[in-house]
């Protein structure tokens, strides 16, 4: 099997928009047989990995007050919607960026680059789609598109034909103003 890196800059762009948008194609060389599953969870629920999944992690360093603070210094000296280090930094630690603009602050931002932040930490979830397409580009495999929570081990039950039971275990990322990351 083969993973396509077909994943990454597709935000979408419409102003009302919450979500950022992912596709990942899937090629099976060899083609089992078998009947699909439903089962999903979520890390630190009680259906949490137990498997091999698991052994995946990856470790993401924590976010400092000092790291946030120097973050929010340099965003607020930047172009307002420009990627850059710091911007992206803010916006890949999501939901403890938004915990320590509560906490410590973001007196160094002006109302506009405050305004862009809080627009683009909402934008919490992504539309997925996964794909099987064997070597005569028939979908023999398929999943969603269903919004998906950044940051959160998702297990997603294909759908397919004459395949055994199986399911995509993986995590979708936010790492910068218009990318994603996910490893399924």
């Amino acid at each position: 099997m083969a993973l396509s890196p077909a994943c990454g800059d597709n935000a979408t762009n419409e102003p009302d928009s919450s979500a950022l948008e992912m596709e990942t194609r899937v090629v099976f060389d060899d083609l089992p047989g078998s009947s699909p599953i439903a089962k999903t969870g979520v890390a630190g629920s009680e259906e949490e990995c137990t498997t091999s999944c698991s052994l995946a992690k990856h470790h993401v360093p924590e976010l400092t007050e000092h790291g946030f603070e120097v973050a929010v210094r340099a965003y607020g000296k930047e172009v307002v919607d420009a990627p850059s280090e710091s911007l992206e930094t803010l916006l890949f630690y999501g939901s403890r960026t938004i915990e320590l603009m509560a906490e410590i602050g973001t007196e160094e931002l002006s109302e506009e680059h405050l305004a862009f932040l809080r627009k683009e930490l909402s934008r919490d979830k992504a539309w997925v789609s996964l794909r099987m397409v064997d070597d005569d580009e028939k979908v023999r495999v398929s999943y969603g598109p269903t919004l998906v929570p950044l940051g959160a081990k998702q297990h997603l039950a294909a759908v397919g034909e004459n395949l055994k039971s199986m399911e995509f275990n993986g995590t979708v990322m936010r790492t910068g103003v218009n990318y994603l990351w996910s490893r399924y």
